[in-house]
């Protein structure tokens, strides 16, 4: 039997792998789909790969042909999947995760991390026992292939009777009922030299995403650069930013006569927080920062000035109920 893990972070990739090892899974049975365009040039992986990102994306296409994409899912996993398998996904919000779950050949599903703060609102517990009724009959009965949800939502998973999860904590799922599992994130040495006298700027995908205004998130990035930037700075751009948005940033540095160095989108910042000792961070909500936490770094974490002018962003804490780093770390 295998094991399919849905990879669409450098997160979901190291939990997937502390995953493999704390359930002492043969490589021969696992199978790690990228999806997001993900790679992953440090680590080697002794798993089947499968690029997911085309499958994936193609789901914007489902409200013009819904039976058309759920075929193309199929085939995706009839030529990629042999037998029986067990899923693992960071959320079933997406109709492809959903499709790869109602495949004949599924057997169950659990969730791995993809992130650092929890959601609390994504999780929907509260569900009438008629409507869960209703819901085994449409896809356990009837075949129904997707669902509409959140991140969870009780009575759609009509496979098994518990769920686990997998994390490097206890409160990252802690909104979800299931058997949450402690997982290590396998530990990779960079051969990199880091300053630690230099800050690193983490920069999010928040403007391509659709949850901060434009203007908004450069006249932040240009204060914050503003507060925190020494002679030479680190930066962390997003996977998710244009090329246009990163030289307006690096530009941002320039005015304010300082030098920076990119940190390569290949390389998972989550090696050079374990590896590291006494680096200083600087950023708004990214993951990494509670990651920075949590191993000791210094975190400067600008998430109120972000709160205080961005409705989008306030929207988006008020929807998912993000759990803010303030909340979290208490200084």
């Amino acid at each position: 039997m295998k094991h399919v893990f849905i990879i669409n972070s450098h997160t979901t990739f190291l939990t997937a792998l502390g995953t493999v090892k704390y359930l002492k899974l043969k490589n021969e049975d696992v199978i790690l789909v990228y999806t997001r365009n993900y790679r992953n040039e440090v680590t080697l992986v002794p798993f089947k790969t499968v690029e997911g990102t085309e499958i994936t994306d193609a789901c914007k296409t489902i409200g013009e042909d819904y039976e058309g994409y759920i075929r193309k899912v199929d085939d995706f996993i009839d030529q990629n999947i042999e037998g029986k398998y067990d899923l693992y996904v960071p959320h079933f919000q997406h109709y492809c995760f959903q499709i790869f779950y109602t495949h004949k050949r599924c057997r169950r599903a659990s969730y791995i991390q993809e992130g650092g703060p929890a959601v609390n609102k994504m999780f929907e517990n509260d569900v009438p026992l008629i409507e869960r009724i209703k819901s085994f009959i449409r896809h356990a009965i009837l075949g129904r292939r997707t669902f509409e949800c959140l991140w969870y939502k009780r009575g759609t998973l009509y496979k098994q009777r518990f769920i686990n999860s997998y994390a490097i904590n206890n409160v990252y799922f802690h909104c979800l009922p299931s058997r949450n599992h402690i997982v290590q994130w396998p530990k990779q040495k960079l051969d990199i030299k880091l300053n630690a006298g230099y800050p690193i700027f983490i920069f999010d995908g928040h403007v391509s995403n659709g949850f901060v205004e434009p203007n908004i998130y450069m006249k932040l990035c240009k204060e914050i650069i503003s507060l925190y930037a020494a002679g030479k700075n680190y930066v962390k751009f997003h996977p998710a930013q244009s090329q246009k948005e990163r030289e307006s940033i690096t530009e941002l540095f320039s005015e304010k006569g300082c030098s920076t160095e990119i940190m390569s989108d290949d390389i998972p910042v989550e090696y050079i927080i374990i590896q590291f000792k006494n680096l200083t961070f600087v950023g708004f909500t990214s993951s990494l920062l509670y990651y920075a936490h949590d191993f000791g770094h210094k975190v400067f974490c600008c998430e109120k000035l972000l709160i205080e002018s961005s409705g989008a962003y306030r929207k988006r804490i008020e929807e998912s109920g993000i759990q803010l780093y303030t909340d979290m770390y208490i200084e």
